[in-house]
């Protein structure tokens, strides 16, 4: 894994509004574990594309959203 700055996620959520990147809806922060819909952090561009674990390079998402999106640029 590759490491990058230490990021405080619920900054992140509260930066860009609990709005999800990839849907643009927003996100339940009441959300449980066990919920397709509670809130993840997403890289824009995947580490696995040459991303970094940066503030630029994070925003909120829905883990569904998240996980459809997978690996894929944009």
């Amino acid at each position: 894994m590759k490491r990058g700055e230490k990021i405080n996620h619920t900054e992140v959520f509260d930066f860009w509004n609990w709005i999800c990147n990839i849907c643009e809806s927003e996100i339940d922060r009441t959300c449980g574990r066990d919920d397709w819909m509670r809130v993840t952090l997403e890289h824009v561009i995947p580490l696995s594309k040459g991303g970094q674990h940066v503030w630029d390079n994070v925003r909120p998402a829905h883990w569904k959203c998240n996980m459809d999106k997978g690996d894929k640029l944009g």
